[in-house]
């Protein structure tokens, strides 16, 4: 957990992190500042069956993805908005990572900057700018699939996602098979950990108490993931690092700093 070693000067926060998340973004909008929503809670706002039995979850901290070129707009804001920033860490990390901490509620923020680095890096530079509160529905798919040590939580907001929107070409409402396949298909190591994940939420659908044509539709949605990842022409960086295969490690265990 960061440590609380600054002051709140803005307006009290919210107890409800989907509200809050929502004043935090109307204030991002109002200052067009490139920031957008990621984490469990933005799940949570884009995902009716994320906030409903029995996918629904609790949640604490919020997370964000941002650029680093408004990394200062980006502070002044959380300041304004009653957050203490972390003085220790962001001084040194602040241009790839920003925390900051509402004490009063026991909640952090969390922000990266450019890439999200963390078993694998994910560049999200060029993604900001595409959905206008969260980041687009395949990225917030592959942040979370992106980690080896895949948890129940993100296990529910993947299923909730699978069941609520398809998978297709194009962002919007839709998982973004193009996306998906561009960057996986030069990564193998993304790519393996992805594969690995998709089972898992695929296997363990079952028994959770939805219904069967639920567990239908995320098994469907699985399969058609998987199968474009294994129709897609791979790069030969991609075939190269395949032949190694995991007699090597291809993913990294982050240091999970100010981040519960």
């Amino acid at each position: 957990m960061p440590a609380r070693d600054g002051a709140m000067t803005g307006p009290p926060t919210l107890a409800d992190e989907g509200a809050e998340a929502r004043r935090i973004l109307a204030a991002v909008e109002g200052e067009r500042l490139p920031l957008r929503l990621a984490g469990g809670t933005a799940f949570l706002l884009r995902c009716p069956h994320a906030k409903r039995p029995p996918l629904a979850r609790t949640h604490g901290d919020l997370d964000f993805f941002g650029l680093s070129s408004a990394t200062r707009q980006i502070q002044d804001l959380f300041l304004r908005l009653g957050y203490a920033p972390n003085q220790r860490f962001n001084p040194v990390h602040g241009r790839e990572r920003l925390l900051f901490s509402d004490g009063g509620r026991d909640r952090d923020v969390d922000i990266l900057l450019d890439r999200f680095r963390m078993c694998h890096v994910i560049d999200l530079r060029d993604r900001i700018g595409v959905d206008p509160d969260t980041l687009p529905l395949v990225d917030l798919l592959l942040c979370k699939m992106q980690v080896i040590q895949l948890n129940e939580k993100d296990v529910r907001d993947v299923q909730a996602m699978l069941l609520d929107f398809p998978v297709g070409s194009g962002d919007g409402d839709t998982i973004n098979l193009d996306r998906l396949c561009r960057l996986l298909s030069n990564d193998w190591g993304l790519c393996h950990t992805v594969q690995i994940n998709l089972e898992r939420v695929r296997s363990s659908a079952g028994g959770i108490g939805l219904t069967s044509g639920e567990e239908e539709r995320i098994g469907l949605q699985v399969g058609a993931l998987l199968d474009a990842l294994d129709r897609c022409p791979k790069t030969l960086r991609w075939t190269a690092r395949a032949r190694v295969g995991e007699k090597l490690p291809w993913y990294e265990l982050p240091d999970e700093v100010g981040h519960r």
